[in-house]
């Protein structure tokens, strides 16, 4: 439960070995005033078509007039498909 916070599912920060390889090179190459916080890795692919239904919905609401193809481009700016997201599989990560 205390690992839960704002996200509907636990956290997991498991990654691929060379994504996580490629984080630890970005972290080591910021100034030292600087560092990376890791807010979400891998998350269930039920999730991941949450979040993409969610914005596919907003973005129908922002423009009604818009095209199907256009709201899924739209939405995919934002987020990820699910059919081709890397988190469900460790692939991805969220930082600021």
């Amino acid at each position: 439960p205390q690992n839960r916070l704002w996200l509907e599912y636990p956290f997991d920060f498991r990654l691929r070995v060379g994504v996580a390889e490629r984080l630890v090179e970005a972290a080591d190459s910021l100034p030292s005033d600087l560092c990376l916080l890791v807010k979400e890795a891998m998350r269930p692919l039920s999730v991941q078509e949450m979040y993409f239904s969610r914005r596919l919905k907003k973005e129908q609401e922002r423009d009604p007039a818009a095209s199907p193809t256009t709201i899924f481009e739209r939405a995919s700016l934002f987020v990820a498909p699910p059919t081709v997201a890397g988190h469900p599989t460790g692939g991805a990560v969220d930082l600021t």
